[in-house]
């Protein structure tokens, strides 16, 4: 048992180490309801700042909300995606229908500006 528990503190050290960019299937938090997707201040999907249904357009976040987005959950059956510019201009990011990111790395974190839940990037 011993074993196990190091390694499985040294896989969490790695995914630490190489960004965290490790993307898990969604259901990893509660608090984000269930055909929405959701973004939160931090990471681990804490704070959460906004919720879209599946199928909803392209939209710029307001103000209090503009680049915070540290991790995100897709609990939708729509593929979704965000990007660190506003009107969908920049590297579009896709947010996978059913599935989530507990952080998005250090060179993306805090850059959503527009995102979308009605299809990925292209």
């Amino acid at each position: 048992m011993k074993f196990f528990k190091g390694l499985i503190l040294a896989v969490t050290a790695v995914a630490v180490v190489a960004g965290g960019n490790v993307l898990a299937e969604a259901g990893a938090t509660d608090n984000c309801p269930a055909g929405r997707g959701c973004f939160y201040d931090h990471a681990g999907f804490v704070g959460l700042l906004a919720t879209k249904k599946g199928g909803e357009g392209a939209s710029n976040v307001a103000g209090r909300v503009n680049d915070k987005m540290s991790s995100w959950n897709n609990r939708t059956n729509s593929n979704g995606r965000w990007y660190p510019h506003r009107d969908s201009s920049g590297l579009c990011h896709n947010m996978r229908a059913g599935w989530s990111q507990g952080y998005v790395g250090r060179e993306f974190n805090d850059r959503l500006t527009t995102w979308a839940m009605n299809g990925g990037c292209s």
